[in-house]
């Protein structure tokens, strides 16, 4: 945070799912052309954090009046920020809707985000066009109201991770004998499965299935173990064996629609 002169004018925060401190990294907001002309005009300061951005001005006067007379005498109505990418993977492991263009976000559309004590801006119903992550248009008018109510204009946006049917094909290279394979956590989830299946290596794998969609991480959340279950047999009790304790969890980077289900999937190949 600005300490000197300086006084907060917008404050933008992004969030994300998928990060394990939920903060979310490795967006670019850039001022429009328009908005990026008035800045440099009456010298605001646009400082970028690592999940947003900041804007300050220097104004010795009330910020409220400032702002309108900014308004008067430019009759630009809002600032606009265009966001971008340079993470590829943003898009595998982001929940977005189908056919998605890009979103258009203002602060005409929020709600209170009573977690973060802001306002949280929701996404428009139209899109922006392709190759433009999104569009952030902030009004003059509705950041005044907030200021001259002391209050700041902070204002947050949250992504929310991506979920695929998490699928492993287990492959077995003679090492060990299995017999009974099932894959156990301790919460209820649960995989169908085994089915036998060629994968495209041309070897054989049992193929599980989780029977529920499950988000992709930054960082491992789920611990799944491949358990090795032995036969009932007379005056023999069961037992169970790990065969593979903590089997991984997948990345954004290997998603795919199987032809063994209608969703996203993330494959993963264990040899044992």
């Amino acid at each position: 945070m600005i300490t000197s002169n300086y006084k907060a004018v917008i404050i933008l925060s992004v969030f994300h799912t998928y990060f394990s401190n939920g903060q979310c990294r490795g967006l670019i907001f850039n001022p429009a052309n328009e908005t990026k002309k008035l800045l440099t005009r009456y010298g605001f300061l646009h400082r970028n954090k690592p999940n947003g951005f900041e804007l300050y001005t220097t104004t010795p006067g009330p910020l409220p009046s400032y702002l309108e007379s900014i308004m008067k005498t430019t009759r630009q109505e809002s600032l606009e920020f265009l966001v971008s990418t340079a993470d590829t993977l943003f898009y595998n492991y982001t929940s977005l809707p189908d056919n998605f263009k890009g979103f258009i976000y203002s602060n005409k559309k929020t709600q209170p985000d009573n977690e973060k004590e802001t306002l949280c801006l929701l996404p428009e119903n139209a899109q922006e066009p392709a190759g433009t992550l999104a569009k952030i248009t902030l009004y003059f008018e509705d950041v005044i109201q907030l200021i001259a109510k002391g209050k700041t204009a902070s204002y947050t946006i949250h992504f929310e991770a991506r979920k695929t049917q998490w699928q492993y094909f287990i492959v077995s290279r003679g090492a060990r004998a299995v017999n009974n394979l099932t894959v156990k956590h301790r919460e209820a989830i649960t995989f169908t499965g085994p089915d036998k299946v060629t994968i495209p290596s041309g070897e054989q794998a049992l193929l599980f299935t989780a029977d529920t969609l499950l988000p992709i991480m930054e960082a491992p959340v789920y611990k799944f173990d491949l358990v090795n279950n032995t036969e009932k047999k007379s005056g023999i009790t069961p037992s169970a064996t790990i065969i593979y304790k903590g089997l991984p969890n997948p990345g954004p980077e290997n998603i795919g629609r199987s032809a063994t289900v209608n969703h996203l999937s993330s494959p993963m190949y264990v040899y044992i």
